[in-house]
């Protein structure tokens, strides 16, 4: 079964669990012959994941707040590949998503600090490779 969001095929949709339980929704199509995440739950964003890892986490729509995990990750020695930021599609909404794509593994300690940023919630990170 397929369906058209954005003018692509989707070629994959899952609901997925995450450590803490929760619960998922992510959306996947293909632009040419690369893959792309075009939804995770009520976000619609166009994320191409490149690198090692993927750190995810949603996040107050606010100035600064991508900034600070910008910080962690500078201080920790990670190499950003790539970042989208992603606002929620419903009305009124106050959260944003955000994907990084990261060429080496941040530390146990650096994701700690991300997890415990205000504002910071489903802070995962994905290991591609």
């Amino acid at each position: 079964m397929y369906f058209v969001v954005n003018r692509c095929v989707v070629v994959c949709g899952a609901q997925v669990t995450r450590e803490d339980a929760s619960e998922t929704t992510v959306v996947g199509c293909v632009f040419g012959a690369t893959p792309h995440i075009v939804m995770i739950d009520t976000f619609e964003l166009t994320f191409k994941p490149e690198g090692n890892y993927v750190l995810t986490f949603k996040n107050e729509d606010k100035p600064g707040a991508v900034l600070e995990v910008l910080k962690v990750l500078h201080n920790d020695s990670v190499n950003v590949a790539s970042i989208n930021v992603a606002r929620d599609s419903a009305p009124h909404a106050t959260k944003a998503i955000t994907c990084i794509s990261l060429d080496n593994n941040l530390s146990a300690k650096a994701m700690k600090m991300i997890q415990q940023l205000p504002g910071m919630t489903s802070v995962a990170k994905i290991q591609l490779n």
